[in-house]
Order: C-alpha cells, then sequence, then structure tokens
C-alpha cells in the first residue's frame, strides 16, 4: 500500500479576517449604491425624488434598488449584481395605483399600466410611500383610497360595476 499524505497548510489570518463574513454589512453597501443619472431617457427630467432604497417585486423574486420619480418617468436601478438593471416607466401610463402590505409592511406600492402589466415595489417606510403616491396623476385613481372604494361600491350597487371588473 502506498500511503500519500497530504499536508495541509495553514495560513496565518487573523480568525477575524476570515469568519464571520459579515453579509448584513457587504449588502448594505451595495444598496447604498446611488442612482446614476445617465440612466435619464431625457436629458430635461427633474428627480422629484431623492434615491429611495426599495425592492421592484416579481412572483419569484424580490431585486433590491432604489427607485427615482422623475417628471416624466418611475426609475428603478438594481442593486449591483441584480438580475434587472435599470427599468422606467412613463408617469403618463399609469392608470391606477394601490396601496399595498409587503412583508406584513404596509410600505408597497402597486402601479397598474396602460398596457394591462403592473408593478410592485417595497419601498422602506409608509411615508416614503406617501411621497411617490402624491406624485402620481391625478387622473390615475387610488383603488385603495376610501373615495374610490365608496364611487365603486355605488356604481356596482346601481349596476354600472360587475363582479367580475376590477378598474
Amino acid at each position: 500500500l502506498i500511503i500519500i499524505v497530504i499536508e495541509i497548510i495553514r495560513f496565518d489570518y487573523p480568525t477575524s479576517a476570515r469568519f464571520p463574513i459579515d453579509l448584513n454589512a457587504i449588502e448594505e453597501e451595495i444598496l447604498k449604491k446611488s442612482f446614476d443619472p445617465s440612466n435619464f431617457i431625457d436629458l430635461h427630467e427633474q428627480p422629484l425624488t431623492d434615491n429611495l432604497t426599495c425592492s421592484i417585486i416579481t412572483p419569484l423574486i424580490a431585486s433590491p434598488g432604489c427607485v427615482v420619480v422623475t417628471n416624466d418617468r418611475i426609475y428603478f436601478q438594481a442593486a449591483k449584481g441584480s438580475v434587472v438593471e435599470t427599468s422606467n416607466w412613463l408617469i403618463s401610463d399609469i392608470v391606477a395605483t394601490a396601496r399595498r402590505y409587503y412583508g406584513l409592511r404596509d410600505c408597497a406600492l402597486e402601479f397598474f399600466l396602460r398596457d394591462e402589466t403592473s408593478i410592485l415595489l417595497s419601498l422602506n417606510t409608509r411615508k416614503e410611500r406617501e411621497l411617490v403616491l402624491n406624485l402620481m396623476p391625478a387622473e390615475a385613481p387610488c383603488h385603495t383610497d376610501s373615495t374610490y372604494i365608496v364611487e365603486a361600491l355605488n356604481k356596482w350597487i346601481c349596476g354600472g360595476l360587475t363582479n367580475f371588473e376590477y378598474r
């Protein structure tokens, strides 16, 4: 029998440098990345919000990043390493909005677009969500406002809205 002895060479790094890796600190640094203004479509766009940390929510993925609202568009820039790079939507294409819960927190906002798609953004706080919501066009109703719900109920009572109509 031939016995092969393998000697493991141990490097003299301090234990704290090897383990544990602080993943929260790494993630925090990635999320601090501010919005890149070169992503604006039009040079004349004026940002109406600061860089707001958020996540765009799809059925299986929550992609962290940041959102900026301008006078023409909503921009989402994914944090480095995420699947989606930068997305934008015209504010004029938003036909409705809705306040949403995400992760048991009342801080998400859903946008319903003219092409019958929707986008769900989870912001850090309710205050940030309300800031973005207040920048949406007046003709795009918020489906979770009590005035909208009362109007929809009255339409339904009068037969102007069926059980299968959502907008």
